[in-house]
């Protein structure tokens, strides 16, 4: 996960056993899944959580990561209000991952789908738009503002991360 790709939410987290605390970051991995970051003012301090693809999870729901850097961390997100901790745990062989549902108003602030400008000529991604609300109406009206301030003999609007979100029941 590229760190550079966490977004900040305003919503501060207190110190575990390695960190003073800070900021929680949103972002996601490669597919579906929701990353957590606790972000100090300049860098990522700890990425929050894992990907554990063996066991995939519903949106809002994230592993948080016990070892290492991340010793205390689970439980500082869950006594600053970010995420409730449900009881379940994963060994992963470096550690014991957390299983937590995402609370308010942290995901609020994660995206549930993008939409992606490309070129026609290539497929390269030009821009990524957040859509916080997948509603039928509310993605066309994103997409109608998109298309009218583009060339659309050069670039498209790729929705298939709105589609399968839909798929998904994110909502």
């Amino acid at each position: 996960m590229n760190a550079g790709r966490f977004t900040r939410t305003g919503f501060r987290v207190g110190s575990a056993k390695y960190t003073d605390g800070g900021e929680v970051g949103v972002g996601r991995y490669a597919g579906r899944a929701v990353a957590l970051a606790l972000l100090g003012d300049a860098e990522v301090e700890a990425v929050a959580t894992v990907n554990l693809t063996e066991h995939p999870l519903p949106f809002g729901y994230v592993w948080l990561k016990s070892w290492g850097e991340n010793e205390g961390i689970p439980e500082a997100f869950a006594a600053a209000g970010a995420v409730e901790l449900t009881g379940i745990a994963k060994d992963v062989g470096r550690g014991t991952a957390f299983h937590a549902r995402i609370l308010e108003p942290v995901l609020d602030r994660i995206p549930r789908a993008f939409l992606v400008v490309r070129s026609i000529a290539d497929g390269a991604i030009v821009r990524r738009v957040a859509v916080y609300d997948i509603g039928e109406k509310r993605v066309d009206r994103i997409m109608t503002a998109m298309l009218a301030q583009m060339d659309t003999d050069s670039f498209f609007v790729d929705d298939s991360d709105v589609e399968a979100a839909r798929e998904a029941g994110v909502s």
